[in-house]
């Protein structure tokens, strides 16, 4: 019986029973969605069937040890660089810049994971910071309010979202989002986004 001893090797998808097995893996930690790049990856085992090593062609290397019971006692990282000093190695940090901005959502949204000054700028220029609208839940690529998606808040999106409310018309899944229609953030399009974004229209 293999010993897997890390929770994100799991997150990999790695599964493997031979000792000092090499699987090649498409891993795409720390890089868009689209992208993609193949990492070969040892594993050695001890005569208990855990555990001891893996390493990455690319550089990291991880070591386990155990206790008489087979508890893990440490775990060391090598070759491998923590941007943030967070004693986690980048490779497996879902932060590399320490913004509260996970890398995902920095990467998908053009932000750069290892800068995090670019967690207080604006990127859709809606006056609400990036870091504020990842934390409310919100679109940091979407400017709140503009449900016809123009790149502004103006009186076609007050004219389209009266008309949603009006049932004169359906509003599309992307207008539901939040930030998008929905810039109260409560889960649903009402008189309150309405009134929201003729604020946000007449410069309020």
């Amino acid at each position: 019986m293999s010993f897997y001893s890390q929770d994100w090797v799991a997150k990999l998808g790695i599964h493997s029973s031979a000792a000092g097995a090499a699987l090649v893996l498409m891993l795409s930690q720390g890089m868009p969605a689209s992208a993609s790049t193949l990492v070969v990856i040892d594993y050695s085992y001890d005569d208990l069937d855990r555990l001891t090593m893996m390493g990455r062609a690319d550089g990291p290397l991880v070591d386990y040890t155990y206790d008489e019971v087979s508890n893990i006692t440490s775990q060391t990282i090598a070759n491998s660089a923590d941007f943030d000093g967070d004693l986690l190695a980048d490779f497996v940090d879902d932060d590399d810049d320490n913004d509260l901005i996970p890398d995902s959502i920095e990467l998908n949204s053009n932000l750069d994971p290892f800068n995090g000054d670019d967690a207080a700028l604006d990127l859709d220029g809606d006056g609400i910071s990036n870091l504020a609208e990842y934390l409310l839940g919100s679109d940091i690529n979407h400017k709140h309010g503009d449900l016809n998606a123009d790149a502004r808040v103006d009186a076609g999106d007050v004219v389209l979202l009266q008309a949603i409310l009006s049932d004169l018309l359906a509003a599309e899944p992307g207008q539901r989002l939040p930030g998008h229609g929905d810039v109260n953030l409560n889960g649903r399009l009402d008189v309150g986004d309405l009134v929201i974004i003729e604020r946000i229209y007449q410069g309020f």
